[in-house]
């Protein structure tokens, strides 16, 4: 038989308090934290700072153990915070352009190949090499040619190809006749030059 540490009444159980000690203990705790939530922010942080490391770790061990779950949160985080999500992916992929540029890059290998059978199926000039593309892509800055969205700070943005003067009005399929700008963009341009896109676009704004 052990004695209860609180009330030092007899009890059977491994625990230094009995099970009547625990559970008033754990009422008062609920509600003292519910009433100083500030004194537990303070205090998590303090351990924090104390156990940076050990934390760090832990979490990066339950994030590997529980995807679904971290997925789940970072989803509804994003939904309900969403503009602090967007700059979140902005800041991002601002301070790692060469990842994002790499990946977006080589998601685009596929529409070069469908631009230049357009270009060919339209009687048109000029043909494009993934060299070509890149070059473009650097020169924008990784910007979309019309709306200045960065094309790889959002997995939903895709690299869309676009003819500054559209194969059906004439254009060629060259490097001088290229644009890389986002799918919204591309699709609003319509067989809009350019220039009568841009336009559009400064009027509307």
């Amino acid at each position: 038989m052990k004695k209860c540490s609180r009330c030092h009444k007899a009890h059977d159980e491994e625990t230094k308090c009995c099970a009547r000690c625990k559970e008033k203990a754990s009422i008062y705790n609920r509600k003292w934290r519910t009433a100083n939530p500030e004194k537990v922010r303070a205090s998590k942080r303090k351990d924090y700072e104390t156990h940076k490391g050990r934390c760090a770790a832990a979490s990066r061990k339950w994030a590997v153990e529980h995807p679904d779950k971290v997925k789940a949160i970072r989803e509804t985080w994003q939904a309900t915070n969403p503009e602090r999500a967007r700059e979140s992916r902005r800041k991002w992929a601002t301070t790692h352009p060469d990842y994002w540029r790499q990946y977006k890059l080589k998601n685009v290998r596929f529409n070069i190949y469908w631009h230049n059978w357009r270009a060919r199926d339209a009687g048109a000039d000029g043909t494009l090499t993934q060299e070509e593309v890149r070059t473009v892509f650097d020169e924008q800055e990784g910007c979309c040619a019309y709306c200045g969205e960065l094309l790889y700070s959002r997995f939903d943005i895709e690299i869309n190809i676009d003819h500054k003067t559209p194969l059906s009005r004439g254009g060629s399929g060259d490097i001088e006749n290229i644009a890389l700008a986002c799918r919204r963009c591309n699709y609003r341009k319509g067989t809009k030059t350019a220039e009568e896109f841009k336009e559009d676009v400064g009027k509307a704004s």
